[in-house]
């Protein structure tokens, strides 16, 4: 554990560490590794998991904006202290190194602390999406994601953002499907897709 994370769950190899506030269930956290450890197992060769040695993801539930601005290790994501680009509205991000995403997301329908407007069912859709963007800078992706999209269709919907969708239609979070180009870099990178049951996760 660290200080404001008092619990933690490992996956061992690759060496990545999943954190939970006071707050976050041991049920969380666990399946949250769990998903982890099956997408890092099903990357091939030319995308070794052990780039993910030394990556951390932090999973908050139910903070206040205060105290989650009070948490060092998530301070560069959604740095304003309101609106809709502030932790409590965003409740995630990601880079290279390490995500955040919040058990609000965690097979429920609505975010509490986004109000009664939204009433979007969730599955582990947010744990896959944000693990989706560490994947594309982790292994440099930028100029194939962009290069599938024409800018019209990035106009409204940036190629960054597409790209974990399509890992989470992979993933069944929620199931869709892709296109012949999305589908193939994705083949390119995985091995083979599972899908995850929220009837693993008791808090």
């Amino acid at each position: 554990p660290l200080p404001k994370w008092p619990k933690c769950v490992t996956i061992g190899s690759p060496d990545l560490r999943v954190y939970g506030s006071p707050t976050t269930s041991a049920s969380a956290l666990t399946n949250v590794a769990k998903i982890y450890r099956e997408m890092t197992s099903r990357l091939r060769p030319k995308y070794p998991a052990s780039k993910f040695d030394g990556f951390r993801a932090y999973v908050t539930n139910r903070e206040t904006q205060a105290q989650l601005a009070a948490l060092p290790e998530i301070a560069e994501f959604a740095p304003d202290p309101s609106g809709p680009n502030s932790k409590i509205q965003l409740q995630g991000g990601a880079n290279a190194s390490m995500l955040w995403i919040s058990e609000q997301m965690i097979c429920k329908t609505g975010v509490v602390s986004r109000g009664p407007s939204d009433k979007e069912k969730r599955e582990f859709d947010q744990v896959v999406h944000e693990f989706g963007h560490s994947i594309d800078g982790t292994f440099g992706l930028r100029q194939r994601i962009n290069a599938m999209y024409t800018a019209q269709e990035t106009a409204g919907f940036p190629a960054a953002e597409r790209f974990p969708w399509t890992i989470q239609r992979y993933f069944s979070t929620p199931a869709g499907s892709n296109s012949p180009k999305e589908q193939a870099l994705l083949n390119d990178l995985f091995t083979g897709p599972t899908s995850f049951s929220c009837a693993d996760y008791r808090p």
